[in-house]
Parts: structure tokens; C-alpha cells; sequence
């Protein structure tokens, strides 16, 4: 048995252990209708009744029929999304349930294992942050208890690296990622060759006209207006809530339009006023730091264009997750296991110090009892999407370097 026999002999028992791991801690806290998934079944049951999936009343009535008493929350993703619950026509809840949880720890799991491909020497450090990451932090332990699809996203996303964004697979794992987040959807714009594209366009076609024939095409036209009542509502101070919408509308009502609370409780047009004048001012100063930051990343991402570096997919994907993770309206603490991706940016350009910090950052980030203020952790990482860290290569240094004058150029005979 060689050596890389036995590296990966490794790398599967410490992934493995990751997982076991993972389900030992979620053992007895994920409840028997997470409310996430819920709000899946929620939707689901209300199309089949042929009703809206996106209206909560309706949701709740077709739960209620079925014997589940569960508040759901407002179901909010594409009509394709409805297609994972049709499993359920042929397989009692609990074993979609069981499934459902299965599914999510071995796709963020098999998602490590991807993404550790390519980082060469320093694989040690990104398995180590990785398993730290995911098996302490609360990014996966939430994303199981709450039934939520992150994981799924993370594994999309892994094959899309893995197979170095070409490729029918990688046009396949696009389409699947698509449909699920509507602030991710920009990520499929990462895809290249025909083949690629070919099989994200037949695909999304392909569930197109499925979810049409599965709810009706009025699912879609729900769909819309959900998102119009969600934008116009701009109610984003969710306490647990790590987007800067989040952290301007703190900011916004406790510092620049305080209002009188024992007036607002006894007078509906002074609250209402002061509503409208809170939400005024939390959308100028959300607008103010987005135009700042694209400006700062523009200048950044010129001068670097200057120095002839050039700024591969896997960088501009590790800076675009950061984004998000910013500027997205509601971002919840199991994207921390998004913070997978830059790492492994890190780990692969050879910057291991500040991969080590990263990783850290980001424990601090995923965990709700860390000493800072929620609103406060949208500061990590801004701080690093403003880093050059991702766009700059140490084990390269001659991309850093102007290329020298061979002899006999052109060039060098002027």
C-alpha cells in the first residue's frame, strides 16, 4: 500500500468520524417537524390541494388536514423546489424525515471531501479547519435541527470546484443550486464550456415544465408576489439575522431615528410614521455601504489588473460567497458552512496563517454564544472580502512579478 493509499484511507476515516460526530451532537435535539422543513411540507400540501403554496394560512389548513398542528413558517423558494417532497407520496414522513437528515450530514461531509482535493501540501490544515468547523462551530448542527437545505447548496457547489466548473456534471449540480436560494442564484454564472451550459439549460428546463405540471404555471406568479411582499416589507432585525440589513436597521433605530415606544404603543400614525422613517434610513445606509464596498473591490480588483495577476474562478467564488454572506437580506448561521469555500482558497494559495485566522473568524461567526453582539459579526467577513489574500499567490511569486524581457523579443530590441 503506497502512500497516497493510506492518505486517503485517512481522509475517509476522519470524514467518517466527522459524521458520526455530527449525528452523535444532533442526537435528541432535532425536533420531529423541524420548522424549516415544515415549511416545506407546508407548501407542498397546499399545491397538492390546489391552493398557493407561498400563502402561510393555506399552508397551515393542509398541515392541520393531514394531522400535523405546526405553525409553518412562509414557504419562499421556487415551485421546482416542490419536486424533493414528492417522495413523500411513496414513503411515510418519518423515513423522508431520516433520509432528509442523512442527506444533509453526508453532503456536507462528502462536500469536505471534495474540496479537499487541490490543496496538496497543506491538506492537513484545511481537514483540521474543516472538521473544527462543522463538527464544533453551529453552522451544520443548525442546518439539521432546522431542516434547512444548506448543506445540499455547500455539496453544488463543492462538484462545481471539483470538476473545475466544466463539465455536464457541474451543469447539472448548477441546476440543482438554482432553484433552492434566490440570493445564490448569481453562483451559476460560474459554469463554463458548452457542455456545461447545455446540461444547466436542458435541466432547468426540464424542471420547469415538471414543477408547472406538478403545481400549475399560477405557482409561479405566487412565487413573484411572495418576493415583492418580502422586499417591500423590509423587516430584516431578525435577532439571529448576520446580514448588514440586520446590523443598519440596529444602528438605524437605536441611534439615528430613536423614537418615542410608549407613544408608538398608543398612537398607529405616529408608529406607523416612524416605521416608514426607520425603513427610509436602514435602506440610504444599506445602499451607502454596498456602493462603498463595490467601490473599494473595484479599485482593489484594478490595481491587481494591473499588476497583470489574474483572478481565477475559484478566487472570484471565494469573494463572491463573502459578499453575499454580507449583502444578502437574511443570512442565517448555517451559511457559516459556506465559509468552507474561501478557506480552502486560502489553504490552496499556500497563505496558511491566514487561513488559521480565517477559520477562527469564522468559529466565532458560527457560534450564537460567542461574546459579541449578533449584529456586529457581519464585520468578519466584510473584513475579509476586502482581503487580497484570495487574489494573490505566495506559491507562485513569478504571477506576482512583471514577466522579464526574453532576449531576442521585441521588446527587448527597442
Amino acid at each position: 500500500m503506497n502512500k497516497n493509499h493510506r492518505q486517503g484511507i485517512l481522509l475517509v476515516g476522519i470524514l467518517l468520524l466527522g459524521a458520526l460526530v455530527t449525528a452523535y451532537r444532533a442526537k435528541g435535539c432535532i425536533p420531529y417537524y423541524p420548522m424549516d422543513l415544515v415549511s416545506y411540507l407546508g407548501g407542498y400540501h397546499a399545491a397538492r390541494d390546489g391552493g398557493n403554496p407561498y400563502d402561510l394560512q393555506q399552508a397551515g389548513n393542509s398541515l392541520a388536514q393531514r394531522g400535523v398542528f405546526v405553525t409553518p413558517f412562509r414557504f419562499v423558494y421556487p415551485p421546482p423546489f416542490l419536486l424533493t417532497m414528492i417522495p413523500l407520496e411513496m414513503i411515510p414522513y418519518r423515513l423522508y424525515r431520516l433520509a432528509w437528515i442523512a442527506g444533509s450530514v453526508f453532503a456536507a461531509w462528502i462536500s469536505v471531501f471534495l474540496l479537499s482535493k487541490g490543496t496538496d501540501r497543506l491538506k492537513p490544515l484545511f481537514i483540521a479547519g474543516a472538521f473544527v468547523l462543522l463538527t464544533v462551530s453551529e453552522s451544520l448542527h443548525d442546518d439539521l435541527v432546522c431542516g434547512q437545505i444548506t448543506s445540499f447548496m455547500l455539496l453544488a457547489l463543492s462538484v462545481m470546484i471539483f470538476r473545475g466548473f466544466k463539465g455536464a456534471v457541474t451543469g447539472v449540480a448548477a441546476a440543482f443550486l438554482l432553484p433552492l436560494k434566490v440570493g445564490f442564484m448569481p453562483l451559476v454564472l460560474f459554469v463554463k464550456g458548452r457542455r456545461a451550459l447545455l446540461a444547466l439549460v436542458v435541466l432547468l428546463i426540464c424542471l420547469s415544465f415538471s414543477s408547472v405540471f406538478f403545481v400549475g404555471f399560477n405557482a409561479f406568479h405566487d412565487w413573484m408576489f411572495c418576493l415583492r411582499l418580502i422586499n417591500e416589507s423590509w423587516g430584516f432585525s431578525c435577532s439571529n439575522n448576520l446580514s448588514v440589513t440586520h446590523a443598519v436597521s440596529i444602528v438605524t433605530e437605536n441611534a439615528l431615528v430613536r423614537g418615542d415606544l410608549e407613544r408608538a404603543g398608543r398612537d398607529d400614525e405616529y408608529r406607523f410614521d416612524l416605521a416608514e422613517r426607520q425603513r427610509f434610513v436602514s435602506q440610504m445606509l444599506f445602499f451607502m455601504i454596498l456602493a462603498t464596498s463595490l467601490a473599494v473591490l473595484f479599485y482593489r480588483l484594478r490595481n491587481l489588473c494591473k499588476k497583470s495577476i489574474r483572478c481565477s474562478r475559484d478566487s472570484t467564488l471565494s469573494q463572491s460567497i463573502l459578499f453575499l454572506l454580507v449583502f444578502i437580506p437574511c443570512v442565517w448561521i448555517h451559511y457559516g458552512m459556506f465559509f468552507l469555500i474561501p478557506f480552502r482558497q486560502l489553504v490552496t494559495k499556500g497563505h496558511s496563517v491566514q487561513a488559521i485566522l480565517f477559520i477562527l473568524s469564522a468559529m466565532v461567526w458560527g457560534t450564537s454564544l460567542a461574546p459579541v453582539p449578533v449584529w456586529t459579526k457581519v464585520l468578519i467577513p466584510l473584513t475579509w472580502l476586502f482581503s487580497t489574500a484570495y487574489l494573490t499567490d505566495t506559491s507562485e511569486p513569478d504571477a506576482l512579478q512583471p514577466r522579464p524581457r526574453e532576449a531576442g523579443s521585441r521588446e527587448s530590441s527597442l
